[in-house]
């Protein structure tokens, strides 16, 4: 049962369920315990399940909704979530990653030519809602990583990647933190992994570089990383860290996609 006094405000259970889902699937691939097995597949049957045309996604904060109240932004955590479920063996409805595609394709903007590698996608916010400035690097490194889960081909992304490091930059860990951003950080280090080739090279050494050193040593934080930058007070110290922690563990956590 969902607790809804700890469900972050009106994010409700759209977020939680689907970060948390996708964390027990991966638990689930990895163990292969029959009671992690069966608590990711609750899951998975839950994310795919809905009333109108029968569910399957996308998402909002209150889980699978009809495409036009759908965002980005927690759909595309249900995608990992998808993606990894299928990748643990779990029984994950074909509709559900047929419905994701739709989104971004509804969602996708083409913005012409950029740094010669051909047309780049920009991804909004919703269907019909622009991403603001402020955050378009963040949703086009989103949309880019669905597209690399579901299917797309290494050579159709190039120019979406280097369009979201160009907007975005690379990791960089200022004085007063305000130019940390561990959520576009997150899906970017991802996106630029699976891309590999000099993207990859350039993100990876500002990355380690950015967390390594400011990872905090002795005392009671030792281990953590301070909640700077955008977004880290909605998820503290622990979420700070977490993330910090899933950004480096990138090179175990999924094999690359393309070889």
């Amino acid at each position: 049962v969902f607790d809804n006094t700890d469900a972050g405000g009106h994010r409700g259970i759209g977020y939680p369920h689907a970060i948390a889902g996708m964390g027990i699937a991966e638990a689930a691939g990895m163990g292969r315990v029959p009671t992690t097995l069966e608590a990711a597949q609750k899951a998975i049957t839950w994310s795919c399940k809905g009333s109108y045309e029968g569910g399957d996604g996308p998402w909002r904060y209150g889980g699978v909704t009809p495409p036009d109240k759908a965002d980005l932004s927690v759909s595309g955590w249900y995608i990992m979530q998808l993606k990894s479920a299928k990748v643990a063996g779990l029984e994950v409805p074909k509709g559900s990653f047929e419905k994701a595609i739709k989104f971004l394709d509804a969602t996708e903007h083409k913005v012409g030519k950029d740094e010669g590698y051909g047309a780049a996608s920009e991804y909004w916010y919703q269907i019909g809602k622009e991403t603001g400035v402020a955050g378009k690097h963040r949703m086009c490194a989103i949309g880019t990583l669905g597209r690399q889960f579901l299917g797309w081909k290494k050579e159709e992304l190039e120019a979406s990647v280097q369009h979201f490091v160009n907007m975005g930059g690379v990791p960089q860990w200022d004085a007063d933190g305000g130019r940390v951003d561990l959520y576009y950080w997150y899906y970017a280090t991802l996106c630029t992994f699976q891309q590999g080739g000099e993207i990859w090279k350039k993100w990876n050494d500002a990355m380690k570089q950015a967390l390594v050193t400011n990872q905090r040593k002795g005392g009671d934080e030792d281990g953590s990383w301070d909640p700077v930058g955008q977004f880290s007070g909605e998820w503290g110290r622990v979420g700070q860290t977490a993330l910090a922690c899933l950004c480096l563990e990138v090179y175990y956590r999924y094999l690359p996609m393309y070889r």
